[in-house]
């Protein structure tokens, strides 16, 4: 799993403050106020989430450098559970965040986001909705039937962390990093805007 604690230290939280001090908040659509404040509370959510996870599969690659007599005097530590958590939350506040995402864009307010950068984001969103979808729909497909014996029933790593599974679907845990970086980026980027009325969105200078 890839390290975004550059991330996890860059707020976007902090950054909504500041800009509200300096002035980003004065006559700024109401909706979208609240728009904002949402996403940038979210973006640090889905953040700490995975990086939550991250630091348990670390500690579980640790676990199996332990001596055989230490597990035996201390007992042994299963990080699996912690894992499939905060992943779980990790999957439903990004879903969340391309919500938001689709929100701010189609606001009748017309706040420009990049044809190009939205492209980027977008292209992700049918792999996370459905590890999502499979998280929260996984009683119902049990009780149906469609999720057979053996397969996962919670959001869990392969051995090198590089994907992601439930059921018989897996995501690349790269696209999920990606996604992170641009809602990061994007989120850094809406907290700086004022609104002008008769003129639209400016970046504060």
């Amino acid at each position: 799993m890839e390290d975004l604690s550059e991330l996890k230290k860059q707020k976007v939280v902090s950054s909504f403050i500041i800009c509200q001090l300096a002035g980003a908040g004065t006559d700024f659509p109401k909706t979208m106020s609240s728009y904002r404040c949402n996403f940038a509370r979210l973006v640090d959510k889905s953040i700490n989430e995975y990086a939550s996870s991250r630091d348990y599969v670390l500690a579980e690659v640790n676990e199996h450098h332990r001596s055989a007599e230490d597990m035996m005097k201390n007992g042994q530590y299963i990080y699996a559970h912690f894992i499939s958590n905060e992943l779980e939350n990790c999957f439903s506040t990004v879903r969340r965040l391309f919500n938001y995402f689709e929100k701010i864009k189609s606001d009748k307010t017309q706040f420009n986001i990049d044809r190009t950068f939205r492209k980027k984001i977008v292209k992700f969103e049918d792999g996370i909705k459905t590890i999502r979808d499979l998280i929260h729909h996984i009683e119902k497909d049990i009780s149906e039937g469609k999720i057979k014996k053996g397969e996962v029933i919670a959001p869990m790593i392969n051995d090198d962390a590089t994907e992601v599974k439930i059921g018989n679907t897996t995501l690349k845990i790269t696209d999920l990093s990606k996604v992170l970086r641009y809602f990061h980026q994007f989120g850094l980027d809406f907290m700086q805007y004022k609104f002008v009325p008769n003129k639209g969105y400016e970046k504060i200078k």
